[in-house]
């Protein structure tokens, strides 16, 4: 049997138009490996591909092994070579680590990051008479920091179904909440919001970050929540994905929206995402001590927002304790990862940790801290 199937892979006709398509994959994989070096203002091309990345990786590993199991070996040694040259960009959309064990003694805390959707339950699960599920969700993970995006008040007059006892429940555990526009940070340490202008000078958008300071037992840490400008697709057009699978019309369909107003949406979207970052990234250096910027980036690792926020100093903490490809956004069969955590000064990232709650069209990350300074 398998000598049959060798004989028919190693058949020219076959062969050839195989070798043909995976060199495309090959091409397609490099591409969004350094899609994200590329300049929104000028192409978009690139930046929409980096979006697929971890399974264009993933594809060519795959194609790569079956070129070696049927002895194509042109088609398995240029597998290989793409995997190569595309190795940098791939290992931080799909990071090899494990999380960390904290180091006796260390001080460690927990920061939840959930753009949760003003407390919806898009799953309509949630029955008449029973607590919000999102704010449930949020008191049993019991995090020490829980920075939230799409929510404008911690209250009934937003969350729907919210109980009077997960009320008192909520600000019994988290005595410092703030925030503004759409973004809250909810802490049990002490915590104060600081206007942007102690940072950024001149214009910026302020719904896209918020700066905050928390004092953790001597600790004084600044924390930015981020929400970025996302694609502002349609519903039609979030669907895109899923059409595809419905058949030739439907290819047709999603091909006639991808290459019209989708396209644009997409080059509008990285464009101001890198005006945004490229504001945030210039204040940076007035930032002093711990920094953890995390929230809705909106964007996926290895973009050219993502690449120009982290820069040369900040960590990404997934990078440095996940393994395999991180999705965090769960509608429309658009699976990518949108949520990031980063880091800079006297701390170590342990683990991320993604909630599988899908009331939010995005899952909640829970990323534990230690601080480095020797401080106890």
């Amino acid at each position: 049997m398998i000598a049959k199937i060798l004989a028919f892979f190693l058949r020219p006709v076959v062969r050839i138009p195989l070798l043909i398509l995976s060199l495309l994959l090959y091409l397609l994989t490099i591409i969004a490996a350094y899609g994200g070096r590329f300049n929104p203002d000028l192409f978009s091309i690139p930046g929409s591909l980096t979006l697929l990345l971890p399974y264009f990786a993933i594809a060519s590993v795959v194609v790569t092994i079956i070129w070696f199991l049927i002895r194509g070996y042109l088609g398995g040694c240029l597998g290989v070579l793409a995997i190569i040259v595309s190795w940098g960009p791939v290992s931080v959309a799909v990071p090899l680590n494990s999380p960390k064990k904290p180091t006796p003694g260390a001080e460690t805390f927990t920061v939840l990051s959930w753009n949760m959707i003003h407390g919806w339950d898009l799953e309509k699960k949630t029955k008449p008479g029973e607590p919000n599920r999102s704010i449930q969700y949020l008191l049993d993970q019991d995090a020490d920091i829980v920075v939230l995006q799409e929510l404008n008040s911690v209250d009934s007059t937003e969350l729907q179904g919210l109980s009077p006892a997960q009320i008192k429940n909520l600000h019994d555990k988290y005595p410092y909440i703030s925030g503004v526009y759409d973004m809250r940070v909810l802490s049990k340490f002490p915590m104060l919001r600081e206007p942007g202008y102690r940072y950024i000078d001149g214009d910026y958008d302020k719904r896209r970050y918020t700066f905050y300071k928390i004092n953790l037992h001597g600790h004084l840490l600044t924390l930015i929540n981020m929400h970025l400008l996302s694609f502002r697709l349609s519903d039609e057009e979030r669907d895109v994905v899923t059409d595809m699978r419905t058949g030739v019309s439907g290819m047709k369909k999603s091909w006639n929206m991808l290459r019209t107003g989708i396209r644009e949406k997409l080059r509008l979207g990285f464009k101001t995402r890198k005006k945004d970052v490229a504001i945030l990234r210039n204040t940076l250096e007035r930032v002093h001590g711990p920094l953890i910027i995390c929230g809705d980036f909106n964007d996926v690792p290895e973009s050219y927002a993502y690449r120009l926020l982290r820069g040369d100093d900040l960590r990404d903490a997934y990078v440095e304790t996940g393994f395999g490809p991180l999705i965090t956004y769960n509608r429309h069969a658009f699976w990518v990862h949108l949520d990031q955590v980063f880091y800079r000064g006297d701390l170590k990232a342990l683990s991320v940790i993604k909630g599988t709650l899908k009331v939010s069209d995005h899952y909640p990350l829970l990323t534990t801290f230690e601080f480095t300074d020797g401080r106890r």
